[in-house]
C-alpha cells in the first residue's frame, strides 16, 4: 500500500476492516500503515544523533538509537558532523555541533532539545547502558 487511502478490500481487512470505495478509517489505516500526522509525529518527537566515521562508540549507538526511535515512533535523525552539511541539519533542529564527546543524542520535542546520551557517559561495548540511558532520555521527555 503507498499511501494512507485505499478502496482495494484485501489491504484494507488486513487493517482492520472492510471498506467501501470513497471512504476510509484514519485511525485503523495509521495503526496498519505506520503513517502519523505531523502533529503526532511532534509529539513522539525526534531523536537526533551526533556521530562520527571514525567513533568507534558512534558506530555502537547509531543502530540502537534507529531501533529505539523506531519503537518509540519517533523520528530519527544521524548527522555525521564531519559532513560539510552538518552545521545546516543540526541547526534546523535548534542545535549545534558538539565540539568533543561523541556519541551524542538529543531528544527534540516541541522545539525544545535536550540531551539523552553523551559520549562521555558511555564507551565502546556498552550496548545495555547505552539502551537504558536512551530509554531513559526519552521517556524523561514525555
Amino acid at each position: 500500500m503507498t499511501d494512507s487511502l485505499t478502496s482495494d478490500p484485501v489491504e484494507t481487512k488486513r487493517a482492520g476492516g472492510w471498506l467501501l470505495p470513497g471512504f476510509f478509517v484514519v485511525g485503523a489505516l495509521i495503526a496498519f500503515t505506520g503513517l502519523m500526522t505531523a502533529e503526532a509525529q511532534e509529539a513522539r518527537g525526534s531523536l537526533v544523533a551526533f556521530t562520527a566515521n571514525w567513533c568507534a562508540a558512534c558506530r555502537d549507538v547509531t543502530p540502537l538509537v534507529s531501533e529505539i526511535g523506531q519503537q518509540n515512533g519517533m523520528n530519527v535523525t544521524i548527522i555525521d558532523v564531519d559532513d560539510p552539511a552538518a552545521p545546516k541539519r543540526a541547526k534546523s533542529f535548534g542545535l549545534t555541533i558538539p565540539g568533543r564527546d561523541l556519541p551524542q543524542v538529543y531528544v527534540v520535542q516541541g522545539g525544545v532539545s535536550r540531551l539523552a546520551l553523551d559520549g562521555a557517559s558511555v564507551g565502546y561495548g556498552q550496548t545495555d547502558a547505552v539502551r537504558a540511558r536512551l530509554l531513559k532520555g526519552i521517556q524523561g521527555s514525555r
